[in-house]
């Protein structure tokens, strides 16, 4: 396996090389070397030492929530190139993020991220590879994450489609903008139904009102399909299945019979709602997420109580003490009503399905929110807690002009799910009751180290305590150096 994964990382490296000395062969290399090609280049390695058996929920993007041995620390290389296209009318990128525990004898923990990327202007972005897919109105570095997509765990393999933001519909004069993406990609880490497919996509529109107000709204449908079953064998993967499952229509006679009656796949989709404006020295965005996995689920109030993430974030343009400010409110409680639970909630199982039992999730960590709670790793993932209560306060900005920080906390009730109920006593203490749960990262960013252009750092402190989580702190350690 070791030598598999140091090949495959030779073959990729190697590849990109060749793809940076054709981009460089287009013009005239007199006099030039190899860094004269790139716009940027830097590279940056990374130490986390965890206290617990997973690193805390928001320490770090990638390789938040994955298991670790407290014994190991892990260390992660980064490394990304930037260079012009086509007459400086696009842009490549590309970027390796690779995590590893110190033990010669223990092979990669984890690849976050491994990519390649193509971007015109800012009409259009094509990547492929383990590309961090993240498709919501929540504004990034500062949200929890998208209820569906966050883009805060490890990224998949994926061929990904869209549009960098919100580009102006022609002859409205930019009053009238869209913004559109679709992925196609494969779960190819242990899992209980091996190598499922996965497709994503999203459309955006925005009004741009009077008194620099605009109005975003956008619906995002993400499903689950194919791959090889140990109960149903290999699933049906043709393009007439991918058709189904992109247009979200009944399976067919060679599907499993659950599939027959409802969907073919494990389907997710999400209402998302955006109103933002700007004033002279901030602007103010607030949103909302809906999310839903069957027509119940659509529905915006059941009985007065709703799901979804409610988020409002300030972002101030003059660096200063405080740059951007953000609160959010999750509720995953309600899962369509009070159905059989009178005043705890639906009967719903978000994240989970009877097909695709590992779930929502890779390399055992949600896909979506972060606010879900799971056990196990590969084949035998289990959901703890589906039903959540959690309020979320983010905010950044400068202590110096050479010290910035970052600044996450997360105040959570985890309620369990559906197979907590009793039908004689209403459900379990947790059920009814909760579980009380915390977790903080703060973060330290220094410019100029020891005086040395280029040269970056960043120290990061993670922790989660409560009774929901296994208590664990982190400490991350980060050198970035840029080329150029």
């Amino acid at each position: 396996m070791k030598k598999n994964i140091i090949l495959s990382l030779f073959l990729l490296y190697f590849f990109n090389g060749l793809i940076v000395i054709t981009f460089a062969q287009e013009n005239d290399t007199a006099d030039k070397s190899i860094s004269d090609y790139f716009l940027s280049v830097w590279g940056s390695t990374a130490i986390i030492f965890a206290t617990g058996d997973r690193i805390p929920l928001l320490l770090d993007n990638g390789v938040r929530g994955i298991i670790v041995d407290p014994n190991k620390p892990i260390t992660g290389i980064n490394l990304f190139f930037d260079s012009p296209l086509f007459n400086n009318n696009a842009e490549f990128h590309f970027v390796s993020n690779v995590y590893q525990r110190i033990d010669p004898e223990t092979p990669i923990l984890l690849t976050p991220e491994l990519y390649a990327q193509i971007q015109f202007g800012n009409i259009l972005k094509i990547a492929m590879g383990k590309y961090p897919i993240s498709v919501g109105l929540n504004p990034g570095g500062l949200s929890s994450g998208s209820l569906i997509l966050s883009g805060t765990g490890p990224a998949y393999p994926a061929l990904y489609v869209g549009t960098p933001d919100f580009v102006d519909i022609p002859f409205t004069s930019g009053i009238l903008q869209i913004r559109f993406h679709f992925s196609y990609g494969t779960l190819d880490d242990e899992r209980y139904v091996r190598n499922s497919l996965i497709q994503s996509k999203s459309l955006y529109g925005r009004l741009k009102l009077p008194f620099d107000f605009s109005l975003s709204y956008g619906l995002v449908h993400a499903v689950l399909w194919g791959g090889s079953s140990p109960v149903y064998g290999d699933l049906p993967s043709s393009f007439d299945d991918f058709c189904k499952a992109f247009f979200a229509v009944y399976g067919g006679e060679d599907s499993p019979e659950n599939e027959q009656m409802n969907r073919q796949g494990d389907h997710k989709g999400m209402w998302d709602y955006g109103l933002e404006k700007e004033f002279g020295s901030f602007t103010v965005k607030a949103y909302y997420q809906h999310f839903f996995e069957d027509n119940s689920g659509m529905l915006y109030w059941n009985d007065g109580i709703t799901d979804g993430l409610w988020g409002v974030a300030i972002t101030i343009k003059k660096p200063g003490i405080v740059t951007s400010i953000c609160y959010e409110y999750y509720n995953s409680t309600n899962q369509s009503g009070t159905g059989a639970h009178n005043e705890t909630g639906g009967q719903d199982y978000y994240y989970e399905n009877s097909i695709y039992r590992t779930g929502w999730t890779y390399e055992g960590i949600p896909l979506g929110t972060p606010f879900i709670i799971t056990s196990g790793s590969g084949t035998s993932v289990d959901y703890i807690h589906t039903r959540a209560r959690v309020h979320y306060v983010s905010f950044q900005g400068f202590l110096t002009n050479r010290i910035g920080y970052n600044c996450y906390f997360a105040f959570q009730r985890y309620f369990g799910t559906y197979a907590d109920y009793n039908s004689d006593t209403g459900g379990n203490e947790v059920f009814k009751d909760g579980l009380p749960q915390t977790s903080v990262a703060l973060y330290f960013n220094f410019d100029r180290l020891f005086n040395t252009c280029g040269l970056q750092g960043s120290l990061g402190l993670g922790f989660d305590f409560g009774e929901a989580r296994d208590d664990s702190f982190a400490l991350r350690v980060s050198i970035q150096y840029r080329i150029k």
